[in-house]
């Protein structure tokens, strides 16, 4: 419990503390960090939809991955590149990652954007196997690409192929 007197938005006193929390392993799935606050001021509170707020936090990726669009975004599968491109951008890695396409499926209709990917390096390098796998995207003339990278390193892309359905 954080004792200490808090202003509500807009007043003259501190609106804010820092609190630091213990630490906690991330092993499994994403964990929600739910914080409140309870009789500001020692007194109810008559405006309390402002007084929570929460966070979904992960552990970076670290390992051996598969994406497969046959089965769900779950555990160490990732059901798009959307998804796994997600997960790389916003978490990071914290070793050595390998996404694996599962032979055979697809086609993957989307784009693949990548930017510069928090804990990569030469000894966290992230690798994608394609294994002949298609990312195909209807460029239009406000969204042309079908790969970016954006300040990405330590990337490596084999065997995937990108392809416009544009006419």
């Amino acid at each position: 419990n954080l004792l200490l007197p808090l202003d509500t938005f807009g007043g003259a006193g501190l609106q804010e503390r820092e609190v630091t929390l213990g630490s906690y392993n991330f092993t499994g799935p994403a964990v929600d960090l739910v914080a409140w606050t309870t009789l500001p001021n020692s007194v109810p509170d008559t405006s309390n939809n402002n007084d929570t707020i929460t966070k979904t936090l992960k552990s970076s990726l670290s390992g051996i991955y598969t994406i497969n669009n046959a089965s769900p975004t779950s555990g160490s599968n990732y059901n798009s590149f959307t998804d796994f491109a997600t997960d790389l951008n916003t978490i990071g890695v914290c070793g050595p990652v390998t996404a694996n396409v599962v032979v055979g499926s697809g086609p993957y209709t989307q784009n693949l954007s990548l930017g510069n990917i928090a804990g990569a390096s030469a000894t966290n390098r992230i690798r994608i196997k394609g294994n002949g796998a298609t990312i195909q995207f209807t460029n239009t003339i406000n969204d042309r690409q079908l790969l970016t990278l954006s300040n990405t390193k330590y990337v490596t892309i084999d065997s995937l192929t990108f392809k416009s359905l544009a006419t």
